[in-house]
């Protein structure tokens, strides 16, 4: 059965797990290369590249890059207003994310699926009944209406011919901000993969795509999504749509399927767009459950605290920013003027009543200003929020890139309810930030 489309538009049914390299080897395997730039991406002959990452690739290696743009998800600056991330139109210029073409929906720049919302096609529990091999499928959305982003933390390859800018290079499709957009000039049918970060897999059975700012010609129209959990050497089809429409710009359609299989890399495989001789999209973000061993994510539902002398003049760079599941928002500590600037910052997590063994963590730089990011570091874990017991220290580390994740795991066989990110030096401003702290564990 084919994937089933969100509530307001029904994508056609196409033949699953039929798809032609359906668990055939790939003559072409993953290479990584170190860095991507504004030159034309390697040909798909030659093999996938790694073409940016928001982790640190193995743990503890810390060299993740990504293309060394520094635009602001549309958090609020530093003196409280509100960043505009505009996306750089094909001739250089800036189009504004309420161009023309957009259909007035909202501008969500987080990580999670919305209920209702003018132009966001998002599936729903009725939708999701419409898939008769109910085993596995979609997602439920639950109380909150809203689920979990798993792109994030990972590494973005792709193995088709293509020339993008700086602006616009295949990283912007996973950085949880619509207001980008991935540009491959010269390649109707791109191919696009991401892998996840921390050695993770994940069952994916649902995703959404979003339409970039201009021209709807370039838009997706028909592609497959396809698992792999070799590096990329065999892929297994699991999701195929065809002739599917975006009316609006920065519209949103979300797609559920029945998978049970979790794989650490996932591959979208362009078959069609909607005419031109290039192709472009804004945003695709993948849904479902971590699979068996892999690293869960365990910061949901808990309350957070920290530094108190802080000058956070934005309500959406508040503490709570550290630990939301989105790196495209963050924790911003301005110095106050009469305390002096600060040597030392922390951010804690408390999960209530429950205890959890952390073994591993990541950390994501934020949209600007590297002197800001933290260089020196200790986690450490409590029991009541009074004593604390460093579990692992980190000294020197740099974040080449913004919104560059580096995953750091560490020996404790201990359960903590609360952990503390102490901060003891970052690269020399008075002010500090960070984007985004996971902790992982059971």
């Amino acid at each position: 059965m084919g994937g089933v489309a969100g509530a307001l538009d029904a994508g056609p049914d196409g033949m699953h797990d039929t798809g032609p390299d359906n668990g055939e080897p790939d003559a072409h395997p993953d290479v990584s290369i170190a860095d991507a730039s504004d030159a034309e991406i390697p040909d798909a002959a030659a093999a996938d590249v790694s073409v940016g990452t928001q982790d640190g690739g193995s743990a503890d290696s810390g060299v993740p890059t990504d293309d060394g743009s520094s635009t602001d998800a549309g958090v609020g600056t530093d003196d409280g207003s509100s960043a505009d991330a505009g996306v750089g139109t094909d001739d250089g210029s800036t189009a504004d994310s309420t161009g023309a073409n957009d259909d007035a929906s909202p501008v969500d720049s987080g990580g999670n699926i919305e209920d209702g919302g003018a132009g966001s096609d998002v599936a729903t529990t009725d939708s999701m009944d419409e898939a008769t091999d109910a085993s596995c499928t979609g997602f439920d959305p639950g109380d909150s209406g809203a689920a979990l982003n798993r792109a994030q933390g990972g590494t973005v390859l792709m193995s088709s011919q293509c020339t993008s800018k700086a602006t616009e290079m295949p990283v912007n499709v996973f950085d949880n901000n619509i207001n980008t957009k991935w540009y491959c000039s010269g390649n109707a049918k791109p191919t696009i993969a991401y892998q996840f970060g921390a050695g993770a897999t994940y069952a994916i059975n649902a995703y959404s795509i979003t339409s970039a700012n201009d021209t709807p010609t370039r838009d997706p129209k028909s592609w497959r999504l396809e698992g792999s959990n070799d590096g990329g050497a065999s892929w297994i089809t699991v999701d195929i749509q065809t002739d599917q429409l975006f009316s609006g710009r920065f519209q949103t359609k979300t797609y559920a399927f029945g998978n049970c299989a979790a794989y650490a890399r996932y591959r979208f495989v362009i078959t069609a767009n909607n005419g031109a001789t290039g192709f472009q999209v804004a945003e695709i973000r993948l849904f479902g459950d971590p699979g068996p061993g892999g690293p869960i994510d365990l910061v949901q539902g808990g309350t957070t605290t920290a530094t108190s002398t802080c000058n956070t003049p934005s309500a959406a760079e508040t503490p709570d920013h550290a630990f939301d599941n989105d790196i495209s928002t963050r924790w911003f500590c301005g110095a106050v003027a009469d305390a002096g600037p600060n040597t030392t910052w922390f951010v804690a997590y408390d999960f209530g009543t429950t205890a959890h063994v952390v073994n591993m963590y990541s950390v994501t730089s934020a949209s600007d200003a590297s002197g800001r990011d933290p260089k020196d570091w200790e986690l450490q874990g409590s029991s009541d929020g009074i004593n604390w017991t460093t579990l692992d220290a980190r000294a020197n580390q740099t974040f080449a890139n913004r919104f560059q994740t580096n995953t750091y795991s560490f020996a404790n066989t201990s359960p903590y309810s609360q952990y503390r990110f102490l901060v003891t030096a970052n690269n020399g401003s008075p002010d500090f930030q960070v984007a985004e702290i996971m902790l992982f564990g059971n």
